[in-house]
């Protein structure tokens, strides 16, 4: 057996070589070519189709809710309103301060001056709750309570979160 082994050694390591390619590539037909056909044939169940289906519309729902939240912040979201009397010899707090603002504390400020002549408007712009010109008390107080509601907005919308 020796002999025979001595003898034919290189066309035996060549032969179990080549019974172990074939094997590989057996195995890789198999894996990348038969399989995957096979599977392709198969049709998933009608769960999977469904699962699937309602993974595409939670993704368009959170994709639009992002861009409501987007274009939100650009909205009116908070008002501060002060009511007051606009001169001594008026009662009835007729004049009154209107802050309109977003979520940052920008937006507008009407104010509003009833006397027995007349009434006047007055509008002033807001930008992160300040104003360039000067603010009444009354103002102040209506853009306080802007500010106030776009706080409590704020603290309410991260524990929800």
């Amino acid at each position: 057996m020796s002999e025979i082994w001595q003898q034919y050694s290189l066309i035996l390591w060549a032969l179990l070589a080549l019974l172990v390619l074939l094997a590989f590539a057996w195995l890789h037909w198999l894996q990348w070519v038969a399989l995957p056909a096979l599977k392709a044939e198969q049709k998933p169940p009608p769960e999977i189709e469904q699962l699937e289906k309602n993974a595409d519309q939670l993704a368009h729902l959170l994709w639009s809710t992002m861009e409501m939240r987007a274009s939100l912040s650009r909205t009116f979201q908070c008002f501060g309103l002060e009511r007051f009397s606009g001169f001594t010899d008026m009662g009835g707090e007729n004049s009154f301060a209107l802050a309109l603002t977003d979520g940052q504390g920008n937006g507008i400020l009407l104010t509003s001056l009833h006397s027995r002549t007349g009434t006047r408007i007055y509008a002033k712009s807001l930008t992160v709750w300040d104003c360039n010109l000067g603010l009444s008390e009354q103002e102040q107080v209506a853009v306080q309570s802007a500010r106030q509601m776009a706080e409590q907005t704020h603290s309410e919308e991260s524990a929800q979160i």
